[in-house]
């Protein structure tokens, strides 16, 4: 398996593949403990002018936080099982986005993992809570 692989970088991923023409294209960092990325909204992301629509906020969330086993427990595949969103406040096109996941608890088989979207000064847009499941190790 390529690294590439290892680390869930596939390239028609809608969150994070580099030969998706439609996707987000993120390049997710982690340490282990957390995960975070960068993204910038553009008008194509927005539902009201100018207001970044819930379902890509939703998108991102997840992305990050489907990126936390891979840095913390290589080679194991999971899935977000349940997904809870708040949203704060509206993000606003062209405003740089800044997201992150962390590890609440960790069962054989379940991941507790939160989220959440701020802003450059700190304000949060969104925060999830989910639940990852572990289905096993990659072939």
């Amino acid at each position: 398996m390529s690294q590439q692989e290892q680390r869930g970088e596939f390239p028609l991923c809608y969150g994070c593949g580099r030969d998706n023409p439609i996707g987000f294209r993120l390049h997710v960092h982690g340490d282990g403990e957390r995960t975070w990325a960068e993204f910038t909204p553009r008008e194509l992301h927005c539902g009201w002018p100018d207001i970044v629509h819930g379902g890509v906020l939703c998108v991102l969330l997840d992305e990050v936080v489907s990126y936390l086993p891979y840095f913390r427990l290589p080679g194991v595949r999971t899935m977000t099982g349940k997904m809870e969103t708040r949203f704060r406040r509206p993000a606003r096109e062209g405003q740089r986005l800044f997201i992150s996941a962390w590890m609440v608890k960790a069962r054989s088989r379940v991941l507790e993992v939160k989220s959440s979207i701020t802003l450059l000064c700190g304000t949060t847009v969104a925060e999830s809570e989910c639940l990852i499941f572990v289905l096993g190790k990659e072939i």
